[in-house]
């Protein structure tokens, strides 16, 4: 082809404003606080800009918008928010809206990114259950005669009675009841998960 065509590639020049603002947050509540940080972050110029250093020119291995250099030659170069600066390293960056002096937020992503793979992976506390007062069982049980409990294999028996529930009225007033008794969910191993089996045809 002849003459001098610009190649169309794509682009995302991100510019001010550097994150999302939370106008209404107040810097004394962590949750508050939290909330910002977590949805600026996942938006554009949170992500590449302020929230994770990005347009912090001054060291060589930060990159100015971009989380890997395109133009860096191989093997390109990645941010700090990345690598957190080095192996064993974190990359803290102050709080985008309320500054240092509240807080400051590590980052190391691909670190926490392989963490988090290797829990899914390999399964052993990664459940979320919630957990009930042992006052509503007994108080289910003395409205349903039974308890439907899912218990694992080779765990002691339950000194309740465990059965089924199929009075639908039983069902919502034992729904009724819930409200009134603590819970919490809390993390549990999933040991008792069937582990996967090969099988041959």
């Amino acid at each position: 082809m002849r003459g001098s065509f610009s190649f169309l590639g794509a682009n995302a020049l991100v510019a001010p404003p550097t994150h999302w603002e939370a106008l209404s947050a107040v810097s004394t509540r962590a949750t508050e606080v939290c909330a910002r940080k977590e949805f600026s972050s996942n938006t554009c110029n949170g992500c590449h800009f302020k929230d994770t250093g990005t347009n912090d020119f001054s060291g060589t291995d930060n990159l100015a918008f971009t989380h890997v250099s395109p133009t860096s030659g191989i093997p390109a170069r990645q941010s700090k928010f990345l690598t957190g600066g080095g192996d064993g390293f974190m990359f803290v960056v102050p709080d985008a809206q309320f500054g240092a002096q509240v807080t400051s937020w590590p980052f190391a992503d691909l670190l926490r990114r392989h963490q988090r793979l290797q829990e899914l992976a390999h399964c052993s506390t990664c459940g979320w259950f919630i957990d009930l007062d042992a006052g509503y069982l007994n108080r289910m049980e003395a409205i349903a005669g039974s308890v439907p409990l899912d218990l694992a294999p080779g765990s002691p028996a339950s000194t309740l009675t465990v059965g089924p529930i199929r009075d639908v009225d039983v069902v919502k007033r034992l729904l009724e009841l819930r409200p009134g008794f603590r819970m919490r969910p809390r993390e549990l191993p999933l040991d008792f998960l069937e582990p996967p089996a090969a099988r041959v045809h």
